[in-house]
């Protein structure tokens, strides 16, 4: 146990015990098949190799950390943590894990909440080591111009968007390019309210901000189609 680097398993009855057991030389761990049973009890388990970790991966459907769960982000310090792939309930979790991973790289991360979400005051936060983010929700995030308007990343390279059923926050975007100053090489974003020009219109301003900016609409969010009102 003590050799062990790297570890992937199935979390079920079979491996719970595994995660609880001391393995100070652990520094990859991908998790899956969470049990919505037990969220707190992987969670807490995750948390005691926080500060040997370089890499997390535990973004299964239903690997999910609400706020009633164990909080693996909030009490935790994560030293050498570079990167992160996990799915949370709200963007709280977001900003917990930039203040507990000041070496953090990389991270993407899906929000997955299921409950009303509204725009509350969040403290500002700085990371100077981030290089790449992708965040994900396929619910309506009424608290994402919030979260960019409190985020300052002067490294971020890429920077990834994929938005359903919330609309593409672009002041509030490019409000944070200005702020973090980031050497951004690639952007891709889009959502299901906006229209196909508008959001092309959208990418100008930003390699306007940035000339060396490869901007991407995602045509998988970009609603190519208008409605005629006159019919």
């Amino acid at each position: 146990m003590s050799q062990i680097s790297s570890l992937r398993i199935v979390y079920n009855a079979a491996t719970r015990d595994l995660l609880s057991n001391d393995l100070p030389a652990l520094q990859v761990l991908i998790v899956d098949g969470i049990c919505l049973m037990e969220k707190s009890v992987m969670a807490q388990s995750i948390s005691n190799h926080s500060f040997t970790l370089r890499s997390l991966k535990a973004s299964g459907l239903i690997t999910k950390f609400y706020p009633e769960d164990f909080d693996p982000f909030k009490n935790s310090r994560w030293p050498h943590l570079t990167h992160v792939d996990i799915t949370v309930g709200e963007q709280s979790k977001l900003f917990r894990l930039l203040q507990r991973a000041p070496n953090l790289s990389s991270a993407k991360i899906i929000i997955a909440s299921e409950r009303a979400m509204y725009p509350l005051p969040v403290e500002p936060c700085t990371h100077t080591k981030l290089q790449a983010l992708y965040i994900e929700s396929y619910k309506s995030l009424s608290s994402l111009p919030n979260l960019l308007g409190a985020l300052s990343l002067p490294n971020l390279h890429e920077f990834t968007a994929s938005f359903v059923w919330t609309r593409w926050p672009h002041e509030e975007f490019k409000a944070f390019l200005l702020r973090s100053k980031c050497p951004l090489e690639f952007l891709k974003f889009g959502d299901l309210s906006t229209t196909r020009s508008q959001l092309d219109e959208q990418r100008v301003e930003y390699t306007a901000l940035i000339p060396s900016l490869e901007a991407v609409v995602d045509p998988v969010y970009a609603r190519v189609v208008t409605c005629d009102w006159s019919i």
